[in-house]
């Protein structure tokens, strides 16, 4: 049940969904299009996006947090511009799941290949949540397919409804042989972790053949109660301090 706190988070706060890229590929598009409306300024300039853009959406009841980054390149001299980079960097580091768009209709530079290099960095552990797409297929490719990557077009919405049954399918697997009982809160995390801990130093101790009853008995008692806390049980004493703490009681 601890070890399901992780999906539990997800469930409550939503998958954070960072889109990246080198700048002009479409990602702002690609958050407009995946929202149904205009969130994001798009123009043909170079590095329109120089901030963070975040919304959250509901996609087959499962909840995304997504992120419209600025472009990464590697000869930005604009302080401001820099500062964007940093903090899509950021997002790579901190992202549940990372869509990477690339421009269908130019070949590879070397921005990509810093882009690249930042995924390898930053998020190499979470391969299978990395999402290649080509956005703007409906102008002539200027590079071949890649395997396992998608074609879109954020201007036709050619490939859209597609990649958002991919974002929810992948996600779903991590729910697929999961038990109902799953912990969204921190603090029935906490009490479930401090309740293994006492179960563990009881299993350490009755390995003593010797061992003394009594304290065997108190990591029982402790483990327990952590578990009492997460059903809301309180002991007597407990019951009493309650009372005496919010209550005026006479004699």
């Amino acid at each position: 049940m601890a070890e399901s706190f992780e999906k539990g988070r997800f469930i409550k706060n939503g998958f954070k969904t960072s889109i990246i890229g080198i700048p002009n590929s479409g990602k702002s598009s690609l958050l407009n299009a995946l929202l149904g409306y205009k969130r994001a300024i798009v123009t043909k300039i170079s590095g329109t996006t120089t901030d963070t853009i975040e919304e959250k959406i509901n996609f087959s009841g499962i909840s995304f947090i997504f992120t419209d980054t600025a472009g990464i390149k590697t000869d930005a001299k604009n302080p401001i511009e820099k500062e964007g980079i940093v903090r899509a960097i950021d997002f790579i580091k901190t992202s549940d799941i990372l869509i990477w768009v690339m421009d269908y209709s130019k070949k590879p530079c070397k921005n990509e290949k810093e882009v690249e290099a930042q995924i390898k960095k930053h998020f190499a552990a979470k391969k299978t949540q990395l999402i290649k797409v080509f956005n703007k297929s409906d102008l002539k490719h200027e590079r071949p397919t890649e395997k396992g990557t998608m074609a879109i077009s954020c201007k036709t919405g050619s490939g859209i409804e597609q990649l958002k049954k991919l974002i929810v399918k992948r996600q779903e697997t991590l729910f697929s042989d999961q038990s109902s009982a799953i912990i969204t809160s921190m603090r029935h995390y906490q009490a479930l972790n401090n309740s293994l801990v006492e179960i563990k130093l009881f299993q350490k101790l009755i390995k003593n053949k010797n061992f003394r009853l009594e304290l065997a008995a108190e990591h029982l008692k402790s483990a327990l109660n952590e578990l009492s806390d997460i059903l809301g049980e309180t002991n007597s004493e407990e019951l009493l301090s309650n009372i005496f703490s919010k209550f005026c009681v006479g004699k």
